[in-house]
């Protein structure tokens, strides 16, 4: 019950915040949500608009709401206790209270949470455009937006086939389809949340996170059948209170000097710098 409160304080408090930001910066946002690949249309977005404005974008979207008001006041951790918590609050109204002001626009990818949160989020945002890939849950939400593009059929994305859509947001925006193609060539996608990488006779598992990391029992499925060491370097505390590492044999490690062979799991923040130089 505390819990809940607390988050339902929080989310107001931060949804303030984030108005304040919006409207001191005169932050254009573009939100992206649906079922098909939106993490592939954020970054085509975010290069064509990049390519005429200043901006940003969201670089994770974990299925947590913080993440959204995190992003628009620019801070690249997600707090794990009340005390970091109550500094971010105070660091963010330092920052409103001296940055200067600087337009620039969001790209913003949004994962469905539930209708009330998500409802919040969007009237806090008002997004300027949104963009529905695939499928959504009640449409009707969107209905307070200016400008809407919708792509009904996500199977346009199996070819990555995302010309039509760069189209479109060419001529919103003012870009030059000539411009828009060329751009759209250059566009670099993202790689998978989870990445794999060979050092020797051992294999490094990349679950390294800005916000939060991916769910931990995914990441052990992918190993289930190995005969060989399994250990886990994570600064995540709820990762160790889950009986699954014990049961399927993953030994806890601080740092990674002392393996010599087998599988490493790393979930620790992708800013963490002993860490950046094993992956």
């Amino acid at each position: 019950m505390i819990k809940k409160l607390f988050r339902a304080s929080l989310r107001q408090l931060l949804g303030l915040f984030t108005k304040i930001a919006i409207k001191k910066h005169n932050i254009n946002i573009i939100a992206i949500t649906g079922s098909g690949k939106t993490s592939l249309a954020k970054e085509v977005s975010y290069n064509l608009l990049h390519s005429k404005y200043p901006g940003r974008r969201n670089v994770e979207t974990p299925d947590t709401e913080f993440y959204i008001p995190l992003t628009i006041l620019g801070f690249l951790y997600y707090p794990q206790n009340l005390i970091k918590w109550l500094a971010l609050i105070l660091e963010t109204m330092l920052k409103l209270a001296v940055i200067k002001p600087h337009k620039h626009f969001i790209v913003l990818e949004m994962t469905f949470i539930n209708d009330s949160i998500f409802n919040f989020w969007i009237k806090i945002l008002n997004p300027d455009l949104i963009l529905i890939i695939g499928e959504v849950e009640n449409s009707k939400k969107f209905n307070m937006v200016k400008k809407i593009i919708k792509v009904e059929d996500s199977k346009l994305f199996k070819t990555n086939d995302f010309l039509d859509l760069a189209f479109k947001i060419g001529k919103i925006y003012n870009i030059r389809s000539d411009k828009v193609k060329k751009i759209l060539e250059n566009t670099e996608f993202p790689k998978p949340r989870i990445g794999i990488i060979k050092k020797g006779d051992i294999t490094i598992v990349d679950s390294t996170y800005i916000y939060r990391p991916p769910p931990l029992k995914s990441v052990l499925e992918m190993f289930n059948d190995i005969s060989l060491n399994k250990y886990i370097l994570s600064d995540f505390k709820d990762d160790f209170k889950k009986p699954l590492i014990k049961k399927l044999g993953w030994a806890r490690i601080t740092n990674l000097n002392s393996v010599l062979r087998g599988v490493v799991i790393i979930r620790t923040h992708r800013f963490n710098n002993s860490i950046n130089r094993w992956i």
